[in-house]
């Protein structure tokens, strides 16, 4: 696991704005370039100059503006950006440049309030942090692959979320942008126009439905005419062209109707660009609901082979995402994608035997240790 938020950093503080910063190691970077950079310091470098911002993997004391990071935090690198409160001598890491699991959290807030929800939403005024990836995306780097969209509810945010979009396509315009959405919004088929008129060439929305059934789609997700209005939104979507991944995370209120849903997804949404059938994260509600939610994907197993045969016999793309190896059966191994962002992925010590290990998923690091007792390495 790796950690991105720190908070009650020792060091030089006078003088430290707060403010969005991209990371670099150069210590002659020129002076009229300093203005958004934090000098990472480590192995004894002293800066030449100043920075708004030096971050110290070592002693701190004689250096203005600085921090010391914990050892934890020698991962950053040239090129990543980071987000400091002077309020709370806080960092937090917004972007790593070598890192193909980059997500912007846009917002908490939700009009969902589903049962298993690893980010549980809160009615807060959360606008700063748009205001802060408006300033973080023209620093990070154009070779950038891929970024993620995260929330909350990203479409609840209106013009501003189009605004991020716009920003994307204009600083990252090579990278491929995946946004989570509940798809709801999409009812408004001008929100729809505009995402297909002024935003990123390159976008797909992954949205859950969680059953062919309204009834139960809408008790997961905890709202009433979800179902309804999350079918509209991926018909308008579709309507311009704009690429729809159906999402299902597993668990005991989901699993049992997976072929009924990949029948339902064959014979009416055979539109949509691909389907993930994901693992459960003990996180949010995930960890509160987990006595209630938790069911071992081994036993689900054979709803899963025939959900994936409905879909592949429709051409449907389908992954397996957040599924480790050895908990599914070896001809699903194909369709399994290695899912779990780097920062909070983790590999119990069984796993070292494992031949499988270098192409498996590995496990969320707040389940890692309870599936220890599960697992069975592949030799």
């Amino acid at each position: 696991m790796i950690p991105l938020f720190a908070k009650k950093l020792p060091g030089n503080h006078e003088g430290i704005a707060s403010g969005v910063f991209r990371v670099t190691e150069n210590l002659r970077l020129p002076i009229a370039a300093r203005s958004q950079h934090a000098l990472l310091l480590r192995n004894g470098n002293q800066p030449d100059g100043e920075f708004p911002l030096h971050l110290c993997l070592q002693d701190a004391t004689t250096i203005p503006r600085s921090l010391r990071l914990p050892d934890s935090f020698s991962y950053l690198s040239e090129g990543d950006v980071l987000r400091y409160q002077s309020h709370e001598q806080a960092v937090r890491v917004l972007y790593r440049k070598t890192s193909p699991h980059n997500s912007l959290l846009v917002t908490e807030q939700c009009n969902h309030y589903c049962i298993m929800c690893s980010q549980p939403p809160r009615k807060i005024d959360d606008s700063y942090l748009v205001d802060e990836l408006l300033n973080a995306i023209p620093l990070m780097s154009q070779d950038t692959a891929s970024i993620g969209i995260t929330g909350g509810e990203p479409t609840l945010l209106g013009e501003r979320f189009l605004e991020v979009l716009r920003s994307l396509k204009y600083n990252l315009p090579a990278a491929s942008i995946h946004v989570l959405s509940n798809g709801r919004n999409f009812t408004k088929l001008a929100l729809c126009k505009a995402i297909s008129d002024q935003c990123h060439r390159d976008i797909m929305f992954g949205i859950p439905i969680y059953s062919a059934t309204p009834e139960r789609h809408n008790f997961v997700v905890q709202a009433t005419n979800a179902w309804d209005e999350t079918i509209e939104g991926i018909l308008n979507l579709k309507r311009y062209g704009i690429p729809v991944e159906i999402r299902v995370v597993l668990h005991s209120q989901t699993w049992e109707g997976l072929p009924e849903l990949a029948e339902f997804l064959r014979r009416n949404l055979t539109m949509v660009n691909q389907v993930a059938f994901m693992g459960l994260e003990k996180m949010g509600f995930g960890s509160a609901n987990w006595n209630y939610l938790f069911v071992n994907p081994r036993e689900y197993s054979v709803a899963i082979d025939k959900a994936v045969r409905i879909l592949a016999r429709a051409r449907i793309p389908v992954f397996l995402f957040n599924l480790p190896l050895c908990m599914i059966p070896p001809h699903l191994h194909p369709f399994s994608k290695q899912s779990i962002s780097d920062w909070k992925n983790d590999y119990p010590e069984e796993c070292s035997s494992c031949k499988a290990k270098p192409h498996c998923c590995g496990f969320f690091s707040s389940t890692a240790e309870f599936y220890r007792k599960h697992v069975k390495p592949i030799l």
